[in-house]
């Protein structure tokens, strides 16, 4: 017995399958890469800042600075990526905005103190940045010798 020829509407349906399940795994591997990452790794004796970022490859950074030339750490709250400030908002504005960490440094090339450099784009809650805070001003104060922190987002928008 011979079998019966498959009609063009048949072979279209099977390739609009294999092209629809294709493009959702397509969707998936994209939306659980990350496209943002942001990571200080501290040693005895230097610091490297490295941003890497996929959307906006002009904010890609790679810079190694001595121990003493990291000034500072703090909690911040932020949107959109960028840090804001806070002490002129009122409450409800300020439960829109998102959870972060920055650090202060000064420019190994010329010395001058850069701005706070938010290690997020986006909020990663209140526990993490108060603990990260806390580990970072523990390397400041010469409590421990190194330090790694690497955060990571999803999407910059």
């Amino acid at each position: 017995p011979k079998l019966p020829k498959a009609e063009t509407a048949t072979w279209m349906s099977w390739g609009w399958l294999i092209f629809s399940v294709g493009l959702l795994l397509l969707g998936i591997k994209l939306s659980a890469t990350s496209t943002n990452w942001r990571e200080l790794n501290c040693d005895a004796e230097a610091c490297t800042l490295s941003i890497s970022s996929t959307e906006k490859p002009s904010e890609n950074m790679n810079l190694r600075f001595a121990r003493h030339e990291l000034i500072k750490v703090e909690s911040v709250r932020v949107r959109n990526g960028k840090i804001r400030d806070t002490s002129n908002m009122r409450r409800k504005q300020t439960r829109k905005l998102g959870y972060s960490y920055a650090v202060t440094y000064k420019d190994p090339q010329t010395g001058e103190t850069q701005e706070p450099v938010a290690m997020s784009v986006s909020s990663i809650g209140r526990k993490r940045p108060r603990i990260a805070v806390k580990e970072i001003q523990e390397y400041l104060d010469g409590e421990t010798s190194s330090v790694k922190m690497r955060e990571s987002s999803g999407f910059d928008w």
